[in-house]
């Protein structure tokens, strides 16, 4: 990727910012089943959430007594990562399913009484159209969409082999201080095992949307009611500092009882849950977009972050949009991106294998269209005992971030 960039003085300049950037971000070495430091005084607790349940999280993720306790992002999450709390539920939401001739789209009530069905029939066909033409144009590449689900396994796992091998190397590589750490629940003690890698922005872009597939998948099962729970992730990071910032999660998760996707998002630093949003019993790929409109028409000409899921098995669609202006300031582009692996498992580690693959097709500043990996670069790599993340910058074909995802007992 560097290689393709002519880098002059002023160039040489960004460079040397990005790797200083690099320095300031990578922190102490921690062993596996060991507590750091650092970050031993955070203890990882299980609270009732209203709405939520129990959920379990770290300490500093939770603000608020009683009624009033809510989830918010972890405060180190622009170094260690943001963390997936565990949700014993989720609240219940009142959605609306459009049949469309462009397949089913599924949004919450609120959302169809602002939008209207014909309003919503309209945007799919739009949505649609565009998809249509990013295939047409080589920019969504759905190669794998229509193959058996033996094969797509065989397929995935051969290209999850090859970019672990052949993968591309950061800037640098650091063990972080919440790779392996002790969680000690309501319902016993657990390892976290978490590995990433982190992409940034080149500090001459500003992408507002990004779009990919997600591809989960898993070799053998995971055992049943033991707490084992897996998170394959894309964390796509605003540009907000602090804890107070927007995140967006594509989240491909393994359980026993079968793979889903589901997105998570952060707004002002506070959980925004999306049950609605969730695709159960996922044996394909889904394609997911992410996207902030600083002027939406269908909002007052509001900011907006607005995501969407597509099942291209069957044409469902599952769409949600945030209407973020009442915030004084926001995430305006997407910073940085941290596909990682979230592994909570017992000790020993039981016998098990879960793999994903998730590949960014296209970025888009404002209506320009670009390759992700013209956008973004990686800066430097976490590591931890059964999970691994591979990355490569130009796969399935040129400019395109292919990130394969890995965790299990005999994963190191």
């Amino acid at each position: 990727m560097l290689k393709k960039i002519k880098i002059g003085t002023m160039g040489m300049v960004i460079m040397v910012v990005l790797l200083i950037t690099v320095a300031t971000l990578n922190v102490g070495t921690v062993n596996a089943n060991t507590t750091d430091k650092k970050t031993s005084d955070l203890k990882w607790v299980t609270k009732y959430v209203p709405g939520f349940g129990n959920v379990t999280a770290r300490e500093d993720m939770f603000v608020g007594e009683g009624n009033n306790t809510k989830i918010v992002l972890n405060k180190d999450y622009q170094t260690n990562g943001a963390i997936t709390p565990i949700f014993e539920n989720v609240p219940q939401v009142d959605v609306v399913t459009v049949n469309t001739p462009y397949g089913n789209v599924t949004v919450t009530k609120d959302e169809y009484n602002k939008l209207g069905k014909d309003k919503i029939i309209a945007d799919q066909k739009a949505f649609i159209e565009q998809r249509n033409e990013l295939i047409k144009a080589g920019r969504l590449d759905t190669s794998l969409e229509n193959l058996s689900e033996s094969q797509f396994i065989a397929k995935t796992q051969a290209i999850t082999q090859t970019v672990l091998q052949e993968q591309i190397s950061p800037l640098s590589t650091s063990q972080n201080t919440m790779q392996t750490t002790v969680v000690q629940t309501a319902s016993g003690t657990f390892y976290w095992s978490r590995e990433d890698y982190r992409v940034q922005r080149y500090p001459w872009c500003y992408p507002s949307c990004i779009y990919g597939i997600a591809y989960p998948f898993a070799s053998t099962p995971l055992p049943p009611s033991d707490g084992t729970t897996v998170y394959h992730e894309v964390e796509i990071h605003l540009n907000n500092a602090g804890s107070n910032g927007e995140t967006c999660e594509i989240i491909a998760q393994h359980s026993w009882d079968g793979r889903s996707v589901w997105p998570s998002m952060f707004i002002d630093g506070k959980d925004q849950s999306m049950p609605e949003m969730q695709i159960k019993n996922v044996n394909g790929p889904i394609e997911y977009r992410f996207e902030y409109i600083p002027s939406n028409p269908d909002y007052s000409g509001h900011p907006t972050y607005k995501i969407t899921l597509y099942n291209p098995a069957n044409g469902d669609t599952r769409r949600k949009t945030f209407d973020v202006n009442y915030l004084s300031t926001r995430g305006t582009y997407i910073d940085f991106l941290d596909p990682d692996v979230e592994f909570l498992h017992s000790d020993p580690c039981p016998v098990c294998y879960s793999n994903s693959n998730f590949v960014q097709e296209g970025a888009y500043q404002g209506s320009t269209y670009c390759n992700p990996a013209d956008v973004f670069i990686p800066l430097y790599k976490t590591s931890s005992q059964y999970a691994q993340v591979g990355l490569s910058m130009n796969y399935p074909s040129s400019g395109q971030i292919l990130s394969t995802h890995e965790s299990g007992n005999n994963v190191s």
